[in-house]
């Protein structure tokens, strides 16, 4: 039987990529993975000076990567180059887009409007969503949902989104090694009902703590041969963003040679 295969994953809402120079060095340096799944990853934006922010990652650090839109940000454009933020993987993996999945339910429409005050500050077109890939490690295949939930609403109202990426994954990958990771922006952390749908539907949370407070940012699995070895760490020593990385280690038992 083939020996179980160790990977490790860093999930981390990165602002948008405004202190590129910052972020690329911690990941090439400190916080190095085998895949990056990031949210707020911004395209040709003023705020981040018109990068590639995937791109850019990816090709200084020589890796395979996936972006997919979010927003069309209207303020944000130069000229008649548009600019969006939105979700990426990066890995030296090999990586396959499946689907963007826009969430039917949006608490809040983020479009230009007069009656609409979350506008004034960052008029937006688009979707919350989460950005589904496929990861072959080796000879296994992974699937990955980068998810980026509604912020600054209950989290009641945000359920029914992490319910439509449940059904979409049970009813397409029901068998399939799973990892859902993300900036859920749940604001009551572990009692979080969005938590508690997940662990209903059969999915692990890989934080074993019950944490206080505020956490926003997740990691959950679900796979028969998909286990944590090592603990989820959460670097909050690292605040080059308005969010902390967090870094785990996950083992895959080999689908080959199994009895």
């Amino acid at each position: 039987m083939k020996e179980a295969l160790v990977i490790t994953i860093v999930c981390w809402n990165i602002q948008y990529g405004k202190n590129f120079d910052k972020i690329l060095s911690l990941i090439k340096n400190d916080i190095r993975a085998d895949a990056y799944i990031l949210q707020e990853v911004d395209k040709n934006t003023h705020r981040t000076g018109f990068r590639d922010i995937a791109k850019e990652l990816a090709d200084n650090m020589g890796i395979d990567y996936e972006w997919s839109q979010e927003f069309r940000e209207l303020s944000q454009g130069n000229g008649d180059t548009n600019a969006y933020t939105g979700q990426a993987v990066l890995s030296k993996y090999k990586i396959r887009l499946i689907k963007n999945l826009h969430f039917q339910h949006q608490p809040i429409d983020w479009s230009p409007s007069f009656l609409n005050p979350r506008s004034w500050f960052e008029p937006r077109g688009g979707k919350r969503m989460a950005q589904i890939v496929e990861l072959t490690v080796i000879d296994e295949k992974i699937i990955i949902a980068n998810t980026h939930l509604e912020s600054s609403v209950a989290d009641k109202k945000i359920v029914p989104q992490m319910q439509e990426l449940i059904n979409y994954l049970n009813n397409n990958y029901h068998e399939s090694q799973t990892i859902i990771a993300g900036d859920f922006n749940t604001s009551a952390s572990s009692n979080s009902p969005v938590l508690k749908i997940l662990e209903k539907e059969g999915f692990e949370n890989t934080s074993k703590k019950r944490l206080p407070g505020k956490n926003l940012d997740w990691i959950f699995y679900k796979g028969d041969r998909l286990s944590v070895s090592d603990d989820l760490v959460i670097r909050n020593d690292i605040k080059v963003t308005d969010h902390f990385p967090l870094r785990i280690q996950f083992k895959i038992i080999p689908s080959v040679g199994l009895p």
